[in-house]
């Protein structure tokens, strides 16, 4: 199948009721501009799923020309399209081609879309999202796509994660920054002129790329609405109830939790393949406590196709435990039908994360109880934990030391294009975002997310300084 690029142009984009479309421009075209536009629909069929997809990004991604890649991900009505055999492959192929290439992927939701199409999506550095966009996975649907290494760095943490890999989820529109999927929430109207402003790219430098997405954005979500949004009201007994190292500790963990809401969980749980439910849940965890790299997951999920192909109608709550710990040997080790992935390259936590992702209870924690060296040996207040914030987050910052930049690491990794600029990071640094009287521009939606956090899960002494609780 050949790939539908246009050029960008004033008005490209059109708010069109729930949905809006792209015109179709010429390929020789597409390819001279700066920032190429690629049409996904979805749900993504085995038609889409084809080596030319993957050779069309990797031309685009070599060209010095490309400074950034636009991908509309759309849909109607779209069903999980997690398919099997050589199509799963492909999706695999495909979604690793994605998560590692060099150039900056600005991913754009609107309409329905499939599972599929979603884990190309949360691959992209900047993951804007719109009023039309939906976006779900049936419960126990078989994990691909690199969705589980997603779901395993969610902000709100593993258990979140490794709930959503069990029950499934539905989000729309302003939900999906709220669950951590998505980086911007853009209005439909606003698209065209975001698109206008990329046309004359100069730098692939995802600092200024993230500081142009935040130009257009809506109302970023309040305090109230992180402390209260659809999974947010129960995280607290998520993570209580799905931190066990097997599944069967999460069954019973919710036989113990005894109410109304563990009640109906595990209800549902019992409606769908347990085995499904069960090896999804350990990956995710397996994928955050052991930090696996992405590729690794990658032949883990593939594997996964082959673990699940026949019914097993012996696997119960029982020995759930017995039958998961075999899979999960199974999963980890290579066998004779291996997926064969379009590089070698690979990471442990997304390079662009600290750039353009949602601030992760794990970072405001390891600041919080000084477990990162970049916020010092002093106890801190809310004030300080958030003005630490302000002036790191959104530049490259290694995941593991808040305080010390990516740079040369990207050779193995993808994001050589837009960390080639940060050697010079720093308060003079032009590409830094700052005001035109010289403060540094905060990140969308940066505090009232932190001041989210240290509710839940610090408290205060006499002084104001912060004790992390949970």
């Amino acid at each position: 199948m050949a790939l539908v690029m246009r050029n960008l142009r004033p008005g490209e984009l059109r708010a069109a009721g729930r949905a809006f479309s792209i015109r179709s421009y010429s390929r020789a075209a597409s390819i001279s501009s700066p920032c190429p536009v690629i049409d996904l629909p979805s749900p993504l069929t085995p038609n889409h799923l084809t080596p030319s997809l993957q050779s069309e990004l990797a031309n685009l991604d070599s060209s010095p020309r490309t400074q950034c890649i636009v991908a509309h991900i759309s849909g109607a009505n779209a069903p999980a399209a997690h398919t099997e055999n050589n199509s799963r492959a492909q999706l695999q192929s495909l979604s690793h081609t994605i998560a590692t290439l060099d150039t900056p992927l600005i991913s754009i939701l609107s309409g329905s879309v499939s599972s599929a199409a979603a884990s190309i999506y949360l691959h992209s550095p900047l993951r804007i999202t719109t009023e039309s966009a939906r976006f779900s996975l049936e419960p126990s649907t078989p994990l691909s796509g690199g969705l589980s290494f997603s779901l395993a760095h969610l902000p709100d943490g593993p258990s979140l994660g490794a709930y959503f890999s069990v029950l499934g989820y539905s989000l729309q529109d302003i939900e999906l920054i709220l669950g951590g999927f998505g980086t911007h929430f853009i209005p439909e109207e606003r698209i065209p002129a975001l698109l206008d402003k990329l046309k004359g790219l100069q730098s692939s430098d995802l600092r200024w790329l993230n500081q142009i997405a935040d130009d257009f954005v809506g109302g970023a979500p309040a305090k109230d609405q992180w402390d209260e949004w659809k999974y947010g009201a129960t995280l607290h007994k998520i993570n209580r109830c799905f931190t066990g190292k097997t599944f069967g500790t999460v069954l019973r963990q919710l036989e113990k939790e005894g109410s109304e809401w563990a009640t109906s969980t595990l209800e549902v749980i019992h409606k769908h393949d347990l085995r499904t439910s069960a090896i999804n849940y350990m990956i995710v965890q397996k994928c955050y406590n052991e930090m696996l790299d992405f590729a690794g997951v990658m032949h883990m999920e593939h594997r996964l196709a082959e673990l699940l192909k026949d019914a097993d109608d012996s696997v119960t709550s029982k020995n759930i435990d017995l039958w998961s710990e075999n899979a999960i040997q199974r999963l980890s080790t290579p066998g004779s039908n291996e997926l064969q992935l379009p590089n070698s390259k690979t990471f442990r936590h997304y390079v662009h994360r600290t750039v353009t992702s949602v601030v992760a209870s794990d970072d405001v924690r390891d600041i919080v109880t000084g477990a990162n060296k970049a916020a010092g040996e002093m106890a801190l207040t809310s004030d300080e934990v958030i003005s630490w914030f302000r002036e790191n987050w959104g530049t490259f910052l290694d995941s593991d030391d808040l305080d010390a930049l990516i740079i040369d690491r990207t050779i193995d990794t993808g994001g050589r294009k837009y960390v080639a600029d940060a050697r010079g990071a720093g308060k003079d640094d032009p590409a830094e975002p700052r005001s035109p009287r010289g403060r540094r521009v905060e990140t969308w939606g940066l505090v009232p997310r932190i001041e989210s956090i240290i509710a839940r899960s610090c408290t205060a002494d006499k002084n104001g300084y912060l004790r992390w609780t949970s």
